[in-house]
C-alpha cells in the first residue's frame, strides 16, 4: 500500500512539472534535453522529499498537523530542487522569482489536497474491511477497554476486534468470547483461536510477566503481530517509553514542550504574537482607562500572585473587572457578582481583561496558550485533592489554554470541574504542537463574537 502511494505522488510531481512546463514562458524554446534534464531533477526531488518527509498515511496517521507538515516538507524540498534547475536552465527575461512563487504556492496547494485525498481514501478503504487487521483481544483494565472502544469506534483505523476475552463486564465494543483464564488456556496450549486473526492484543499488569511472555511466545510462533496495552494498575501509574541517547526509559509524561527546538518556536511566537497584540492595545489603554475609572474608583490594572512554571509564583495582570474588595485573592467570580462592574462584565465576557497579560508573555511569565494559571489558594488546595493538579505547571500558564476552549472555564464549582480542566491541560502538555496553539488561538477569537456561557 505505501509502494503504491509513493508511485501515486510520483506521477503527481511529474504530472505538475508537465502542467509547469506546458504553462511557462520558459518552456518556448527548450530542447528535448532541457525537457528530459528537469523532468529528471524533478524525480529526484520527489525521491529526496520521500526521504526525508516519509509518507505517513498509515493506520496510526491520523493527526491533521502532521499530515500538513509532510506535504509541506515535500513541497519545500521540490521548490527547492526546481529553483536549482530553473537556476541552471536561465533565460534572460525571465522572472524566475515571480515563476518560482507561483510553482510553490500552486505546489504546496495541489499536493495538500492530494495527500488529504489519498488519506480519506485509505480510511474509507480500511473502514470497508479492505486489509483490516483483524484482533483478537485478552486483558482487563480501564485502558484495555479504551483501546478496544477505539478500535470499535474508529474504523478507519484499519483495525477490527474480532473477538474478546476478558473478566470485566462492561466491554461492550467486542464480542466476549470468554474470561481471561480461557483465553490463556487457548495460548498456552498453542491452539487457534477462532477464526482468522492477524494480531493478538494484551492487557496485563507488568506484574504478570508469565502471561505476557506466554503471549508473546504465541504470536511469534503463530506470525501474529503483537500489541500491548498495560492496565491501569500497572505501578499504579502510566509509564510511556523514551528515549535517552540510544537507551529506552520510561517517563510518566512526554513534554514536547522539553525539546529545544519547540521550546524557541514557541517563545518567537510568543514575542511576536504580543507585540503584534500591545501596539494597537495602547492606544485604546487611555479610552478603557477612562470607563474603568468613571464606573468604579480605583487602579486601572489588576495584580494577583498566580502560579506559574515550575510552582514559581508571578504577578498577573488584567484590567480590573470588579469594584476593589478583599476577597479578590480569595474568591472566584461567579455569574451574578456583586464586585463587577457593567463594563467590567463585559471585559470578562469579551476577554478584553486578558489583554494585559500580553505584557506577562513579553516578560516570559506566561505563554499565549497554555494551562491557565490559578490564584495561590486554589493552587494550594487543589493540590491536596488532585493528585495530578501541580503537572500542569510543567509548562509555562497561558493567556487562554485548551481547558478553557473544551468547556471548562469560569467558575469550579465542584471538584470534576476541576479535574476535568486538569485533564485538558495535561492533554495539552503532552500533545502541544505549534498547530494546536493555532487551534486553540482562532477557537479563542471565536469565542470574542460568540460569548461562553461560563464566561463571566
Amino acid at each position: 500500500m505505501k509502494f503504491l502511494i509513493v508511485t501515486l505522488d510520483y506521477f503527481f510531481g511529474l504530472a505538475f512539472l508537465l502542467l509547469f512546463l506546458l504553462f511557462t514562458p520558459l518552456a518556448d524554446d527548450w530542447s528535448p534535453f532541457t525537457v528530459r534534464f528537469f523532468f529528471i531533477s524533478g524525480f529526484l526531488g520527489m525521491s529526496l522529499a520521500q526521504m526525508w518527509f516519509p509518507v505517513n498515511l498509515g493506520r496510526t496517521a491520523n493527526d491533521s498537523g502532521q499530515l500538513f507538515r509532510n506535504a509541506l516538507g515535500v513541497s519545500l524540498v521540490f521548490i527547492v530542487g526546481t529553483y536549482i534547475t530553473m537556476r541552471i536552465l536561465y533565460h534572460p527575461g525571465v522572472d524566475t522569482g515571480r515563476w518560482l512563487s507561483l510553482i510553490g504556492v500552486a505546489f504546496l496547494f495541489c499536493f495538500l489536497v492530494f495527500r488529504w485525498l489519498e488519506k480519506k481514501a485509505l480510511t474509507r478503504l480500511w473502514a470497508s474491511g479492505y486489509k483490516v487487521v483483524r484482533v483478537i483481544a485478552i486483558g482487563n483494565g480501564d485502558n484495555f477497554s479504551r483501546i478496544i472502544r477505539h478500535f470499535a469506534k474508529s474504523p478507519g483505523l484499519g483495525f477490527r476486534i474480532v473477538g474478546c476475552y476478558t473478566d470485566d463486564p462492561s466491554t461492550e465494543y467486542a464480542e466476549t468470547l470468554g474470561s481471561v483464564a480461557e483465553g490463556m488456556e487457548i495460548i498456552r496450549s498453542n491452539k487457534s483461536f477462532p477464526g482468522t486473526i492477524d494480531a493478538l492484543l494484551c492487557g496485563f499488569p507488568t506484574s504478570e510477566s508469565r502471561s505476557l511472555n506466554d503471549c508473546a511466545f504465541y504470536c511469534n510462533s503463530c506470525v501474529l503481530r503483537y500489541y500491548y496495552a498495560p492496565s491501569d494498575d500497572t505501578l499504579g501509574v502510566h509509564l510511556k517509553p523514551m528515549l535517552i541517547g540510544n537507551d529506552e526509559v520510561f517517563t510518566l509524561f512526554r513534554l514536547p514542550l522539553s525539546i529545544p527546538t519547540n521550546q524557541f518556536i514557541k517563545r518567537a511566537f510568543d514575542i511576536v504574537f504580543s507585540v503584534c497584540v500591545l501596539i494597537p492595545l495602547g492606544l485604546f489603554i487611555p479610552i478603557i482607562a477612562l470607563i474603568i475609572k468613571r464606573q468604579s474608583p480605583g487602579p486601572i490594572f489588576f495584580k494577583q500572585a498566580r502560579t506559574g512554571m515550575d510552582g514559581r509564583t508571578f504577578m498577573c495582570y488584567k484590567f480590573r473587572s470588579m469594584h476593589v474588595n478583599k476577597d479578590a485573592d480569595k474568591v472566584q467570580a461567579t455569574k451574578d457578582d456583586p464586585r463587577k462592574f457593567p463594563f467590567g462584565n463585559f471585559m470578562r465576557k469579551s476577554n478584553i481583561d486578558e489583554l494585559p497579560q500580553f505584557w506577562n508573555v513579553l516578560k516570559n511569565d506566561m505563554s499565549i496558550v497554555g494551562p491557565r494559571p490559578h490564584m495561590l489558594k486554589h493552587t494550594e488546595m487543589y493540590s491536596k485533592l488532585l493528585d495530578k493538579y501541580m503537572v500542569r505547571h510543567f509548562v509555562k500558564p497561558g493567556i487562554t489554554g485548551w481547558a478553557q476552549e473544551s468547556g471548562f472555564r469560569g467558575e469550579t464549582k465542584e471538584l470534576w470541574q476541576m479535574e476535568g480542566r486538569v485533564k485538558c491541560d495535561i492533554w495539552y502538555i503532552e500533545h502541544w504542537s505549534f498547530w494546536l496553539d493555532i487551534r486553540i488561538i482562532l477557537l479563542t477569537v471565536k469565542s470574542v463574537f460568540i460569548h461562553d456561557k461560563q464566561a463571566y
